[in-house]
C-alpha cells in the first residue's frame, strides 16, 4: 500500500502591530515607589487616627490636642469620634491588604457602615436641633435635606438608609430578612409519631421463661 506523502503546511509569521497591541513594560521602580507611598500613607493615617483618638476622647492637653478637639467638636459635634475611627480603619485595612493580599476586604460591610454613618449624622441633628447635635456637617446635611425633600420624605429616606446599611453591615439581604421574619412567625410544628411507633400501653421487657426441672 502506497501512503501519500505528507504535505508540509507553510505558516506565515504573525506580525504584531506595536501601535494596536502595545507591549506592557513592567517598571519595577514605579511599582516599588507606589507600594512605598501606599504603606507610608497607611502608616500616617494610623498615626493620625491615634492622635485624633487622644485628642477626642482624652481631655485636651496641649495646643495641638486642644485645636484638634475643638475642630472635631465644631465640625461633627457628638459624631467627633468618627474622625479617629475612620483614620484607623482606613489605615489598618490598607496595611492588611498590602502585607496580606490574599485577605479579602469586607467591602460590603464597609459600604453598610458608611451608609449608616451618612444617615445618622443628619438624623441626630434633627433629633437634637437645639443642642450640639452633629456639628456643622450634620447641620448642613439636615438643613439641605429638609429644604429639598421636606420632613416626611427625609425621615423615610434616612430610615431606609439606616436599615439598608445595617443589612449590608451584617451581610444580610432583604430576602433573607423577610425569610427570617416569616419563619419566626410560623408556629413550630413537631413531626407526628406514626401510629405503630406510639406505645399503647406500658409493656414490660420480654424475659425468657424459667426452665422447668
Amino acid at each position: 500500500m502506497n501512503t501519500p506523502p505528507a504535505t508540509r503546511v507553510r505558516t506565515e509569521p504573525v506580525v504584531v502591530d506595536v501601535d494596536t497591541h502595545p507591549i506592557r513594560v513592567v517598571d519595577d521602580q514605579a511599582e516599588r515607589r507606589g507600594a512605598w507611598l501606599e504603606e507610608a500613607s497607611a502608616t500616617v493615617a494610623v498615626l493620625l487616627g491615634l492622635l485624633a483618638a487622644v485628642a477626642v476622647f482624652v481631655p485636651a492637653d496641649g495646643r495641638l490636642s486642644l485645636v484638634l478637639h475643638d475642630e472635631a467638636e465644631r465640625l461633627l459635634g457628638h459624631g467627633s469620634f468618627l474622625v479617629p475611627a475612620t483614620l484607623l480603619i482606613a489605615g489598618v485595612l490598607v496595611l492588611v491588604h498590602r502585607f496580606a493580599p490574599d485577605v479579602t476586604l469586607p467591602l460590603r460591610r464597609l459600604v453598610g457602615l458608611a451608609l449608616v454613618v451618612l444617615a445618622a449624622l443628619p438624623a441626630m441633628q434633627m433629633l437634637s436641633p437645639s443642642g450640639a447635635g452633629t456639628g456643622l456637617v450634620g447641620a448642613w446635611l439636615a438643613t439641605s435635606l429638609l429644604d429639598w425633600l421636606g420632613a416626611p420624605v427625609t425621615t423615610l429616606m434616612l430610615l431606609a438608609l439606616i436599615v439598608l446599611g445595617g443589612l449590608l453591615a451584617v451581610e444580610l439581604s432583604v430576602s433573607d430578612l423577610l425569610d427570617r421574619v416569616r419563619r419566626a412567625r410560623l408556629p413550630v410544628v413537631h413531626p407526628d409519631l406514626a401510629d405503630d411507633d406510639e406505645p399503647d400501653e406500658l409493656a414490660l421487657p420480654d424475659r425468657p421463661a424459667p426452665d422447668a426441672r
